[in-house]
Parts: C-alpha cells; structure tokens; sequence
C-alpha cells in the first residue's frame, strides 16, 4: 500500500494556525496561518514524518509550531510568491 500524496489536517481549536499539510514523498510541510481571506501558507523542506505528527498530535498548535518548526528548517518562499 502506498502513502498518501499528502496528509491535510485543519485545525479548529487555534487562533493561531488554520492547517497543517504534509507532502510525505518531499518531506514538506505547509502550515497556513489564519488570517483574513484564505490564510497564509508557509513551506518548510526536509521535516521528517514524525515532526508532523507530532505538531498535529500537539495540545497547543502555535506553541509546538514555534519551537519546533519555525526557524528550524529550510523555508521555501515560492507560495507566497505566487499568491501576488
């Protein structure tokens, strides 16, 4: 049995953070940040699985999201680019 082509998990109970998605073939994760409109999505490369489920296993979405994903791995800019 093969892997999802990607794992898409809103999140309802943050104020924070709308989704989390994951590209298991990549190791990308995309975390959308709630803002007005659609929200705004930012890609990170090399995060293992077990970093995703983890963050969507995480009492406090933001918290996890900020210690450790944020600033901790390689973040690609290209979604935002082509959102202007």
């Amino acid at each position: 049995m093969s892997s999802p082509l990607i794992y898409y998990f809103p999140v309802y109970r943050s104020s924070f953070i709308k989704a989390v998605s994951y590209y298991p073939k990549k190791s990308r994760l995309i975390v959308t940040m709630k803002s007005e409109g659609e929200g705004i999505p930012y890609e990170y490369h090399d995060v293992p699985l077990q970093v995703m489920t983890r963050f969507i296993s995480a009492k406090s979405k933001g918290k996890y999201y900020n210690k450790f994903v944020k600033g901790k791995y390689p973040q690609h800019s290209e979604i935002l680019l082509q959102k202007k």
